[in-house]
């Protein structure tokens, strides 16, 4: 039986365990990140390409707009928040709310967008397609947003045919691209390199504490993150220390998931020196770190490095399409989901500002504006949406979670949490209960359900 399939489970059943970097080892301020990434994003369009400079007002001014899960309508300018199956619960054009009478007039009585399915059996984007699932892209969805709002201001009518995503990809790639730490360009590395703790908090000393449980339990403990080793190492020394070396027993930078986990060809992504990014490394070594690198070759490592012929492996990540799904879908994963959601929609028989009862360390402030950007009254929750008579709210079992995200936690997480520090103090044989569970009132989530879910429990 596989975990995906089990009711409960427990760090103590895995072999391996890894994590992801951005928004789960490292959490930032995102009350002050996002309004900075959305300065970045539309400086060059404004500034180089001529675009309306009303692009460039704050983002606090649409800040209820910016939402985790938001599927654009490249074609149309049409944001959606999905049911998951398909059913547009939800619409707008640009920041404008679209009526139903709209929806249905562009999309059918049925509310059904003729990508949706390719989305939900790839979670891939193309020219047709974007969308919005971490907190690294949340602030663009306003970018693409405010575009439409201008183009259609200027023709005085909603367009429905719009050509600036190439424009609009080039200012992510100026921002993110790896390259710029080194170069000291994008805007974002160099805001970051002046004083990293304005951007990210240190690591609380509970999970400082429980890497170091998980090594010496035995556990192989691994990092892989996307972010490129200098960025990478610079966010490690200034969340875990200059130590931060020994709190693993390999670090993957770079490994540009869900590509890692998808590539049919283990030879087309090679495992790389750190130093000598031309020089391809064949023997991967415990307390080393490398870049980039393949599922393939990773998995012989770790059955080397355990004495297993198919160990197990559990990663833990923010991103559903990077972190969740291509390892469980690829890989035979079993994934654990951070999902800041939980915490900033409430968690059932928790205060905001209460800690559970189940740990002794401190969370990461609350922050009013960060909040706010999480939660959106025009968009709902994050995990259901209440408000269609006509979308069932049973899948399997778990009554309540149905939007197209909800589907990807329950399928592809084993069990989901709102930081590292809600489970850093439990003991390592603690067992979880999952998605499987067949009590509903517990579900995967810990310590407790959404509260946005209770009513339907």
């Amino acid at each position: 039986m596989s975990i995906l399939s089990e009711s409960s489970c427990s760090l103590s059943d895995f072999d391996a365990i890894g994590f992801d970097l951005d928004h789960t080892l490292c959490k930032y301020k995102l009350d002050i990140l996002f309004p900075f990434l959305y300065k970045c994003l539309v400086k060059h369009l404004v500034e180089d390409l001529g675009y309306d400079e009303d692009i460039a007002r704050p983002l606090e001014e649409h800040k209820d707009f910016v939402t985790k899960g938001l599927v654009l309508d490249v074609e149309k300018g049409n944001f959606f928040k999905f049911s998951e199956n398909g059913y547009i619960l939800r619409a707008s054009h640009g920041t404008s709310p679209l009526s139903d009478e709209e929806i249905e007039e562009l999309y059918g009585k049925e509310r059904h967008w003729k990508h949706f399915k390719d989305l939900k059996e790839t979670l891939t984007q193309n020219s047709s397609v974007r969308f919005f699932e971490n907190y690294f892209d949340m602030p663009g969805s306003l970018v693409f947003a405010r575009m439409v709002d201008a183009a259609d201001k200027k023709a005085g009518k909603r367009l429905y045919e719009y050509n600036f995503l190439k424009e609009i990809s080039a200012s992510f790639l100026r921002v993110y691209r790896y390259q710029a730490y080194a170069e000291n360009s994008g805007g974002y590395f160099p805001k970051y390199k002046e004083d990293p703790l304005q951007l990210i908090y240190p690591c609380s000393d509970s999970v400082k504490s429980f890497l170091r449980r998980l090594k010496q339990s035995g556990k192989f403990v691994f990092l892989m993150t996307s972010s490129n080793d200098d960025y990478g190492i610079s966010l490690l020394e200034h969340t875990l220390g200059k130590d931060w070396q020994s709190y693993f027993d390999v670090c993957l930078f770079l490994a540009r998931k869900p590509g890692f986990f998808t590539e049919p060809d283990p030879t087309k992504r090679p495992f790389l020196d750190i130093k000598n990014k031309s020089l391809i490394v064949n023997e991967l070594k415990v307390g080393q770190s490398y870049s980039q690198g393949n599922i393939d070759y990773f998995m012989k490592f770790i059955n080397k490095s355990t004495d297993k012929t198919n160990a197990k492996v559990m990663y833990i990540g923010d991103s559903l399409r990077s972190d969740i799904f291509p390892p469980s879908q690829y890989a035979n994963w079993t994934t654990v989901a951070i999902l800041e959601e939980m915490k900033h929609e409430g968690i059932m028989g928790y205060e905001d500002d209460d800690e559970p009862s189940s740990k002794k360390c401190k969370m990461s402030p609350q922050n009013v504006l960060e909040h706010e950007m999480i939660v959106s009254k025009q968009w709902g929750s994050f995990f259901v949406e209440k408000k269609q008579e006509n979308v069932e709210h049973i899948h399997e079992g778990f009554v309540a979670m149905n939007t197209l995200w909800g589907y990807f936690i329950k399928t592809h997480a084993t069990f989901a949490i709102p930081q590292l520090e809600y489970i850093a103090d439990l003991p390592i044989e603690y067992r979880f209960h999952t998605f499987s569970h067949p009590d509903t009132n517990v579900g995967g989530f810990y310590p407790s359900v959404p509260k946005p879910l209770q009513e339907f429990l």
